[in-house]
């Protein structure tokens, strides 16, 4: 009788699971779209389309830090950045990595991008650079938006 029960729940669970993983797709891909901007916003030097997609505060964890930013602060932040530095270069070394809760309205995302760079010195000087960094990034799905809520960042030693 159970095995009858379950053999014949089976093909509602089939049908169902189809739905969880085309949301969790389109989830997937819409934060992934995100990085994409990312990447634009770097090479355009776009602090504001950048900051955009920050929530009024969020929690940054590096350099054995936790600090809670605002969106305004690091506003500020990506405008002196990108003030003196010229992406030239902002491209994932290796696939990024998206999970979607099953509630669809939480995900977390690994990244790891290289980055090469001319930095302008205050005298006018420019320095080629580059960087490699890796970061997990936590996401929170408000009023139909996905919104960084936290990034703990990790730079790779050359």
């Amino acid at each position: 009788m159970i095995s009858r029960l379950l053999l014949a729940g089976l093909p509602i669970l089939a049908f169902a699971m189809p739905h969880v993983s085309l949301q969790s797709s389109d989830a997937a891909g819409q934060i992934l779209s995100q990085h994409e901007r990312d990447r634009a916003d770097h090479l355009r030097g776009d602090a504001a389309d950048l900051a955009s997609r920050l929530p009024d505060e969020y929690i940054s964890v590096a350099d054995g830090k936790l600090t809670r930013e605002t969106r305004e602060a690091t506003l500020k932040k990506f405008q002196e950045y990108l003030a003196h530095r010229k992406h030239k270069a902002w491209d994932d070394l290796e696939p990024p990595v998206v999970h979607v809760s099953p509630s669809g309205d939480m995900a977390w995302a690994v990244f790891r991008v290289r980055s090469q760079y001319v930095d302008t010195k205050p005298d006018g000087s420019q320095a080629p650079g580059e960087f490699v960094c890796a970061w997990t990034s936590t996401y929170e799905k408000r009023d139909g938006r996905w919104f960084m809520t936290s990034v703990t960042s990790t730079f790779e030693l050359r």
